[in-house]
């Protein structure tokens, strides 16, 4: 392995070949944005294979997350027209080649201080031209659109609108009820009901102190407005909303809309290379407490200041029903 100052070098030269090209349009980058458990590793996949666009691997981020230009040239020839299976656990993949979150060089980036929603939103001190650089090296070294995905970017939208002016944002929602039982789920599998999952809300403390039913939905709340806020103020009439209730069932038609709001200037006929993938819907998830379900979707639909109205799914006629390729 080179030593950090032969990466340093490397990653110099790396950035001096972009520099004289300030003239030419920024490469197409795309943010997925998503609260834990909604769908957006999945979203992130699609995206990836149905518009052929590049991402980090996990190779990138596990041996290069201070100078993820240089792993990404050096797997450039490797990865060619990579393609990823829809396969993940909890937001992880496991092939070094797989599409990460790649939560080292984010970290690099940004740093890891809680709450993340008011610490951790905005690059370290000397960091942010390193971010640009990086991220528009890539796109452009890739010869195609870079999609990044990384849950903690929820909180971090107005930067990334502003770094990056052409960016686009894809933002995955789904069903209070099922994405906050499945946070749950995946708190069980960790440390307990009372384990925060996931980058922290700027009230994270006050929310642990409730029953873990109360957290899980105000968590999926916290985030849903803080997205839709940041979005509309600051990004307007550059995302795409898509619900994982939709992406599961009405594939086609919700990767359409994706194609025309994410690559608005690119010919339909040419937006997308890549076969519709079958995502089909299926029954709850096994092992799912019942009991746990119903505090969850009690609290949820008993507000009397329907807070929760638009963060239901319209067809949540069980709002415990999963994907097959489930949101993890």
């Amino acid at each position: 392995m080179p030593s950090p100052e032969q990466l340093d070098r490397v990653q110099a030269l790396l950035f001096d070949r972009w520099a004289d090209e300030d003239d030419s349009p920024d490469p197409t980058v795309i943010f997925v944005l998503g609260s834990p458990r909604t769908g957006s590793t999945l979203l992130f996949q699609v995206i990836i294979n149905h518009f052929r666009c590049a991402y980090l691997p996990n190779i990138v981020n596990d041996c290069f997350p201070h100078h993820p230009i240089v792993g990404s040239a050096t797997l450039r020839g490797v990865m060619g027209d990579a393609r990823t299976d829809y396969a993940s656990d909890y937001g992880k993949t496991s092939d070094p080649l797989d599409p990460s979150e790649a939560s080292a060089v984010h970290a690099f980036w940004f740093g890891g201080e809680h709450p993340s929603q008011i610490r951790s939103r905005i690059p370290m001190p000397g960091r942010e031209d390193h971010l640009v650089r990086s991220v528009l090296g890539i796109a452009t070294l890739a010869g195609r659109p870079l999609v990044l995905k990384n849950a903690w970017n929820c909180f971090r939208v107005p930067c990334l609108a502003s770094l990056f002016p052409t960016a686009r944002f894809a933002w995955i929602r789904r069903d209070i009820v099922a994405s906050a039982r499945s946070d749950l789920e995946a708190r069980l599998q960790r440390d307990g009901p009372d384990t925060w999952n996931s980058a922290t809300t700027a009230n994270y403390l006050e929310l642990q102190r409730r029953p873990c039913w109360e957290q899980v939905v105000e968590q999926q709340y916290e985030y849903n407005i803080a997205i839709e806020q940041d979005l509309r103020d600051h990004a307007e009439g550059r995302c795409c909303e898509v619900w994982y209730e939709d992406l599961c069932e009405k594939t086609a038609a919700a990767l359409g809309r994706m194609g025309e709001s994410l690559f608005p200037d690119v010919a339909p006929s040419t937006r997308a290379a890549g076969l519709i993938p079958t995502l089909e819907a299926s029954s709850r998830l096994a092992g799912w407490n019942d009991e746990d379900t119903r505090r969850i979707e009690d609290y949820a639909r008993s507000r009397d200041d329907d807070r929760f109205a638009s963060h239901f799914h319209a067809d949540s006629g069980d709002p415990s029903r999963p994907c097959n390729h489930t949101a993890r």
